[in-house]
C-alpha cells in the first residue's frame, strides 16, 4: 500500500523502534568486544532466562507489526478504521512524537551508563549506582522509557496483536525492574536503599508537588487499627488514613 499522509505516524514509530533496537544491538556488540565475554549480554539468572524466552520473539513481533500495518489495507494487521479518522490521527501524531522523545531519553540514559550498561543482571562485576541525570528523577529510566515507547507504538498502531504485545512487554519490564531492584539492593545496600527512599521526596520538591511519605502513617503496625491479618485496616484505620490524605490534599483545594 502506498504510504499516505495518514500513515506518517506509523512510519515514524516504525523507524523509531528500529533505531532503538539497532542501537541496543550496537551496544551489545561493543560490550562483547570490550569485555570479550558474554557476561551482561546473556541472562545468568533463571528468572531472566525465562523472561528472555518470551521477550526476544516479542521484540521481533514489535518490530514487525508497524511495518505490517503500513503494508496491509485490511485484516487484523491493518490499521483499524477509527485510526484513520482526523481526531485520532492527531493523537497518533502526538504519540509518534512521544516515541521519538522516548528514544532520545533512552540514548541519554545509555550514554550516562556508558560502559556499565548491561542487558542482564551480572553478579560477577562491580556495578555502579547512578543517581544523577535522569536517574535522579526516575529509578529505572531505561525501562520506563521502553514502556513509553511501547505505549506510543500501541497508540499509533492500535491493533489487537499490538495490544497483546504491549501488555506482555509492560509486564516483563515491570518484572525486570523489580528483579534489578533486589540485585541493586544486595549489591549497594544502604546506598541504594537511601537512593530508593530519597527519589520521591526529591521529585516532589523539584516539581513543587505535595508529598505523602507514608500512606499508613499512624495505622501500619497498630494492631487495634488493622484486621486480623495484620495487613488490611479496620474502619477506624481507614478513617485515620483518610485524615492523613486529607491533610495533604486540603491545601490544594
Amino acid at each position: 500500500m502506498p504510504i499516505s499522509i495518514v500513515d506518517v505516524p506509523t512510519l515514524v514509530v516504525l523507524l523509531t523502534i528500529w533505531a532503538y533496537w539497532a542501537i541496543v544491538v550496537a551496544m551489545v556488540i561493543r560490550r562483547r568486544r570490550h569485555t570479550r565475554k558474554m557476561s551482561g549480554v546473556l541472562p545468568e539468572q533463571g528468572l531472566e532466562t525465562l523472561m528472555w524466552i518470551v521477550w526476544i520473539p516479542l521484540i521481533a513481533v514489535w518490530l514487525a507489526l508497524p511495518w505490517l500495518a503500513l503494508t496491509h489495507e485490511s485484516g487484523t494487521l491493518a490499521l483499524p478504521a477509527f485510526a484513520t479518522a482526523d481526531a485520532y490521527t492527531a493523537l497518533r501524531c502526538m504519540a509518534a512524537a512521544a516515541g521519538v522523545a522516548a528514544l532520545y531519553g533512552s540514548v541519554r540514559s545509555w550514554r550516562q551508563m556508558g560502559r556499565h550498561w548491561t542487558m542482564a543482571v551480572t553478579r560477577d562485576e562491580t556495578s555502579t549506582l547512578l543517581t544523577g541525570g535522569m536517574f535522579s528523577r526516575v529509578r529505572h529510566p531505561i525501562y520506563a522509557l521502553s514502556i513509553g515507547l511501547m505505549l506510543a507504538t500501541l497508540a499509533v498502531v492500535p491493533t489487537w496483536p499490538m495490544l497483546v504485545v504491549a501488555i506482555v512487554h509492560v509486564g516483563l519490564m515491570s518484572l525486570k525492574a523489580r528483579n534489578e531492584e533486589q540485585f541493586m539492593l544486595g549489591a549497594h545496600g544502604e546506598d541504594y536503599a537511601r537512593y530508593f527512599h530519597d527519589v520521591f521526596p526529591a521529585l516532589a520538591e523539584k516539581n513543587h508537588l505535595p508529598f505523602l511519605p507514608f500512606l499508613l502513617e499512624g495505622v501500619g503496625g497498630v494492631a487495634a487499627l488493622n484486621q486480623g491479618d495484620g495487613i488490611h485496616p479496620t474502619p477506624r484505620g481507614h478513617a485515620v488514613i483518610a485524615e492523613t490524605v486529607w491533610r495533604v490534599l486540603k491545601p490544594l483545594l
